[in-house]
């Protein structure tokens, strides 16, 4: 990590969005370091071997951010990386999302959690160090593990949504992994927390980085031992089941209304449809 001016061109993050052609074309623009004002706070996200993967504009507000982008095209805007970032393929989206996880945390740790001295970025890794002059400490990102899990049993799936979500959304459970608790106990203190659901056994699908805020998701399908739904915390606006056609035509209105949200939770329903649907 550097805060110097490389040449390399990469893409831009600035609080978790990613500077695109346009509002119209959200296409991640890749530009270079020295391409800004002198006084941005721009800070070089590399890899081991030392070429840039990403900047990160520690701008406090938009204003300054605005300022700060000398040269760049009058069009280019910040896009919110959560909606859009299906449209871009494996290699992108890993850059895009790690630069923004290192971001997210970056913002956070400005000061030392050990001593309160403030923070800079570490000019040989991924890392910061405080300047305390009687004892330098180093801090690495963090992430925060989570569950997200599809329920079934064996017809039907459990979902469920936030009040924040848009109209006629549903997804799978999720939750934060709670010190002392395994994965397999995670998921079922989630589902029953949120759905009154009892679960017990339980297949591992795969994982997902999600720098919203930092969490690596981790994803499931468990298996249903209740069907009675009782919500048992806030955490939900309504919890249903669904069977097969039902989750079809969710799944057709959810992608009419944001086609490029590709997450984990959608590839969790269509492999649960997928495999209803082989002989």
């Amino acid at each position: 990590m550097s805060d110097e001016r490389p040449i390399d061109p990469a893409c831009l993050i600035w609080r978790g969005k990613v500077l695109v052609r346009s509002a119209e074309d959200p296409e991640p623009i890749e530009v270079s370091g020295r391409a800004f004002a002198p006084a941005a706070p721009l800070v070089a996200v590399a890899t081991a071997a030392g070429g840039v993967t990403a900047y990160l504009l520690e701008a406090p507000d938009e204003a300054s951010a605005a300022a700060a982008l000398v040269g760049v095209a009058p069009d280019a805007v910040f896009s919110d990386v959560m909606i859009e970032l299906g449209r871009w393929d494996a290699p992108a989206r890993y850059k895009i999302v790690r630069a923004i996880a290192i971001e997210r945390w970056s913002n956070r740790y400005r000061f030392c959690p050990a001593c309160g001295y403030a923070l800079g970025w570490s000019n040989d890794s991924v890392a910061k160090v405080c300047a305390n002059p009687l004892r330098m400490h180093r801090h690495f990102p963090r992430l925060d593990p989570a569950i997200i899990v599809l329920v079934t049993d064996g017809e039907r799936v459990l979902l469920g949504r936030a009040a924040r979500w848009p109209p006629g959304w549903y997804s799978t459970l999720a939750g934060f992994v709670e010190p002392g608790e395994t994965l397999e106990a995670t998921i079922r203190r989630e589902v029953f927390e949120e759905a009154g659901i009892t679960v017990s056994a339980t297949r591992y699908f795969g994982s997902e980085s999600w720098p919203f805020p930092r969490s690596l998701m981790l994803g499931f399908f468990a298996q249903a031992q209740t069907s009675e739904i009782a919500r048992r915390d806030a955490e939900l606006e309504d919890a249903r089941w669904f069977d097969a056609a039902q989750l079809r035509e969710l799944q057709l209105h959810m992608k009419l209304t944001r086609p490029f949200f590709d997450t984990i939770a959608r590839r969790l329903i269509d492999t649960w449809l997928a495999e209803r649907a082989a002989p």
